[in-house]
C-alpha cells in the first residue's frame, strides 16, 4: 500500500495530472479543489483510490474538516501538498472588483494559512509528516498582478516555514517550474517522492534537464 497524501489546490490541468501520477505509483489521494465548484481533478474513471474533498478557503472550520476527512478515509496522512498553479484571465488592475481581489486573498492567503495551521498541528502532534509547496507557473514569463502577489505569498510563506521548522519533526520542501513542460515537472518531483530528507528545507527549481538547482533556501 502505498502513502497517504493530501492535495490541496488539485484544480486545472496541472492539479489533475499530480493526482493521477500519484495514483499510478499506488498511493492514496484525497484531492481537495480550491474552488468549490471544480469537482472531480479527474475526467476519466481513477486509476486507484481517490477521494475528492469539498474546501472552502475562506473557512478554518473547512481546512479542519479537509484533514478529519481524510484521516477518516485513509486513517493517516503520509504527506500534504499545496500546490499554487495559476491560470486564466485577468482584467486591468484598476478594473478589478472588490470581489475578485478579496477572491484571490482567500485562497492564496486564509485559504493556505487555515490549512497550514491545520496540517503542521497533525504533524506535530504525530511527530512526522511531509508537507511539499508545489508551483507552477506554466511558461508564463510574468503573470498578472493578483496572480504574481499569490505566487509570492506563496514563496515567502514556504521559505519562512523551511527556517521555522528547521528542527522540528516535519519536513517542509519545495518544488518550482516556470517551464511549459507539465509532464517532466509533474515527473521531476515524483522522482524525489521517496526521498523527502533529501530536499528538506528548500525550492528545488526545475531547469528542463537532470539536474537539481534550487533558490530560496536558507
Amino acid at each position: 500500500m502505498g502513502k497517504a497524501l493530501l492535495i490541496a489546490g488539485s484544480d486545472g490541468s496541472f492539479g489533475a495530472g499530480l493526482v493521477r501520477d500519484f495514483l499510478l505509483r499506488g498511493d492514496r489521494v484525497a484531492a481537495a479543489p480550491m474552488s468549490r465548484t471544480a469537482g472531480s481533478p479527474l475526467e476519466a474513471d481513477p486509476p486507484g483510490e481517490l477521494r475528492t474533498l469539498s474546501w472552502n478557503p475562506r473557512s478554518p472550520l473547512s481546512a479542519r474538516n479537509l484533514v478529519l476527512e481524510t484521516l477518516r478515509a485513509f486513517d493517516g496522512i503520509d504527506e500534504a501538498v499545496m500546490v499554487y498553479a495559476p491560470g486564466g484571465e485577468e482584467g486591468a488592475f484598476h478594473e478589478l472588483s472588490s470581489a475578485e481581489i478579496e477572491g484571490a486573498v482567500d485562497g492564496a492567503i486564509k485559504g493556505y494559512a487555515y490549512f497550514l495551521r491545520e496540517i503542521l498541528g497533525l504533524f506535530q502532534k504525530r511527530g512526522a509528516g511531509v508537507l511539499t509547496f508545489v508551483r507552477y507557473d506554466g511558461g508564463v514569463t510574468a503573470l498578472p498582478p493578483l496572480q504574481s502577489a499569490a505566487g509570492g505569498a506563496f514563496r515567502f510563506l514556504a521559505e519562512s516555514l523551511f527556517a521555522q521548522y528547521r528542527n522540528e519533526p516535519v519536513v517542509i520542501r519545495g518544488f518550482y517550474s516556470a517551464l511549459p513542460e507539465s509532464e517532466d515537472f509533474r515527473r521531476y518531483i515524483l522522482s524525489f517522492a521517496d526521498r523527502p530528507d533529501k530536499t528538506a528545507g528548500k525550492w528545488l527549481k526545475f531547469s528542463g534537464l537532470t539536474g537539481l538547482l534550487s533558490f530560496g533556501r536558507k
